[in-house]
């Protein structure tokens, strides 16, 4: 279903990185830790961290693709990139 409002926390969600650990800052509220902080972890909570911002972006792509004559844009398609890179490169 297109344009689903996300109900989780409005606030901004960010990547931590300490030695030997690694986890995601909810907004204010909650941070979640992974303990050993490996590549798995660390690509995990990086997905984790960029989840808002990939489903606010698949929804406008959705809403635009149900207008007529629908075409990625080149501006559409590089920020698709970046959030998939920054989703993915640790």
């Amino acid at each position: 279903m297109v344009g689903m409002e996300f109900k989780g926390t409005k606030e901004k969600w960010e990547l931590l990185k300490g030695k030997g650990s690694c986890g995601v800052s909810i907004g204010s509220k909650t941070t979640m830790i992974f303990s050993d902080g490996d590549v798995e972890e660390l690509a995990n909570a990086q997905l984790i961290s960029k989840a808002p911002e990939l489903l606010d972006f698949i929804n406008r792509i959705s809403g635009e693709m149900l207008r007529s004559d629908f075409v990625l844009s080149e501006e559409w398609y590089e920020q698709a990139k970046e959030l998939i890179n920054q989703s993915t490169e640790i």
